[in-house]
């Protein structure tokens, strides 16, 4: 096979969301690592400015791929203004058969989103007089998923655990209007968009205190190791038993999302586009 080398005429721009195929690779199928690994090796190295989700990948990126910091632009996402407090959602909860009292988590089925240890917390929490509550899972099913089934079959507490598989994007607001509490011990994400949209519609968010998560969530939730079952389960049996804390945690929550707008977003990527073009006419 020949190799032809083209004279770059622009700029090259290119936007990271998180390197978990490096800093997790056990946690990825072959399939995927292979094509991440010498798809974005290419483009880091040829890029002009990369744009990372968080403060966190752009950490990554520097201890990574040596690249000089300065390269690296920071652009949180941002989260619709469809995610928002809705009050009437009962007609939702009927046509899906929800329970009046639920925890929820959003995500792929994998083992970077942590589930097996959701579920341990949610027996703990069930074993502490909680079994009025419900844990609902919506997902499709990913790398490695069978294990989380095994883990709800082994719990002791399946018949509390509803799989709901992929949910309409459309429904994702009226489903997080559902809940009780937002539940999300990932162990890593490039930004994470669920605890953002939980908290823009009010509810209130436990997550991890690893990668971008706390710059998501910021003082708005409660953070916990991601192994910490332990924790997680207190975490939970403390924003459930006390409302004042609860709606504590719902209003900041709204707070903090109105810090993320795609608005946003996207004037700060047309800025740095720009300052690409910019740099290649001079």
């Amino acid at each position: 096979m020949r190799w032809f080398k083209f004279q770059r005429t622009h700029p090259i721009v290119i936007t990271v969301h998180d390197i978990a195929y490096i800093r997790f690779p056990y946690l990825l199928n072959k399939s995927r690592q292979i094509y991440k690994k010498y798809i974005l090796n290419s483009s880091i190295k040829k890029a002009d400015i990369i744009i990372a989700d968080s403060h966190s990948t752009k950490r990554d990126i520097v201890e990574f791929f040596n690249v000089d910091e300065k390269k690296i632009k920071v652009v949180h996402l941002g989260v619709e203004s469809r995610f928002r407090p809705i009050s009437n959602v009962e007609d939702y909860r009927t046509r899906n058969n929800l329970p009046s009292k639920m925890i929820l988590n959003i995500g792929t089925l994998e083992p970077r989103k942590n589930v097996v240890a959701l579920i341990k917390a949610f027996k703990k929490l069930q074993e502490r007089g909680f079994k009025d509550y419900v844990l609902v899972i919506a997902g499709e099913k990913g790398w490695l998923y069978k294990r989380i089934f095994e883990e709800i079959k082994s719990s002791g507490v399946e018949q509390s655990i509803r799989l709901l598989g992929v949910v309409r994007d459309e429904d994702l607001p009226l489903l997080y209007n559902c809940t009780d509490l937002f539940v999300y011990p990932s162990l890593y994400e490039g930004f994470g968009l669920p605890p953002l949209e939980a908290m823009a519609c009010g509810i209130p968010v436990i997550t991890s205190n690893t990668s971008s998560l706390p710059e998501v969530v910021g003082n708005a939730g409660i953070m916990v190791g991601p192994d910490d079952v332990n924790s997680l389960c207190e975490a939970m049996h403390n924003v459930l038993k006390d409302k004042e804390l609860w709606h504590h945690m719902s209003k900041k929550g709204l707070e903090r999302a109105k810090l993320f707008s795609w608005e946003e977003t996207a004037r700060k990527v047309l800025e740095i586009y720009d300052l690409a073009i910019a740099k290649n006419n001079h």
